[in-house]
């Protein structure tokens, strides 16, 4: 039997890709949103999936995405959703402290912990990372410490939820340029650092987190999906 597993951030981008990938293998999905509510919609029907809200930066509504889902079974989870904000060390803007660590840390601490007597034995939780976890991004110091913090729960959680559930990691480098728009000598500047001379794409992200939801044997491990950047 396959039972429900939770992407969230599945309404776009690389969230969409994971969503929709899993639902092929036979997987039923519950999409998470924040903003895009009307794609998630629009997914949803193409995927026959259920959509499910939540703030993951605010920790009522983390706990209410909680409450809402805890009285089923769960295949796993897919801890993607992320706010990506520039800020220096300087700028410490309490604002994006708070989103940045919301959203890509302590929601998915909270949700991951909240929902895990949910998650049926042989379950899987992947958490989306970033190759910045361990190389910092100048400029997106925030966000990088997030992230790392992301990772080290990645490997705490592996620990505690075994031998039940399984817990891994992807960390994307330079998979999808950015929503706003990048100029074209930032675009030359990063593809110069891959040795695969290109981006990678959202189903490159989607296969491996296919891989390690189908791999039974593997837990508190991050694959780095980033063409040899962080080489």
């Amino acid at each position: 039997m396959m039972y429900p597993v939770i992407v969230t951030g599945s309404a776009t981008r690389i969230g969409k890709a994971i969503a929709k990938r899993l639902a092929a293998r036979g997987y039923p999905i519950i999409l998470h949103y924040r903003r895009s509510e009307r794609e998630a919609i629009e997914l949803a029907e193409d995927l026959n999936a259920e959509v499910v809200y939540a703030d993951l930066s605010d920790s009522k509504s983390v706990q209410a995405m909680v409450v809402e889902l805890s009285d089923r079974k769960i295949g796993g989870i897919v801890n993607n959703a992320s706010s990506f904000i520039g800020n220096s060390p300087a700028e410490r803007l309490a604002s994006d402290w708070n989103e940045l660590f919301g959203s890509n840390a302590r929601g998915p601490f909270f949700l991951t912990v909240g929902l895990i007597g949910s998650v049926v034995d042989g379950g899987s939780i992947v958490n989306i990372t970033d190759i910045h976890a361990d190389i910092p991004l100048k400029g997106f110091t925030a966000y990088s410490m997030a992230k790392a913090a992301l990772s080290q729960m990645t490997r705490s959680l592996a620990k505690e939820f075994a031998p039940r559930v399984r817990v891994n990691a992807v960390a994307p480098g330079a998979i999808l340029w950015p929503e706003k728009e990048s100029s074209e000598e930032f675009k030359r500047t990063v593809l110069t650092a891959i040795p695969l001379r290109r981006l990678g794409t959202a189903e490159d992200i989607s296969r491996t987190v296919q891989f390690l939801f189908e791999s039974p044997y593997i837990t508190g491990e991050t694959i780095r999906v980033d063409g040899g950047r962080s080489l």
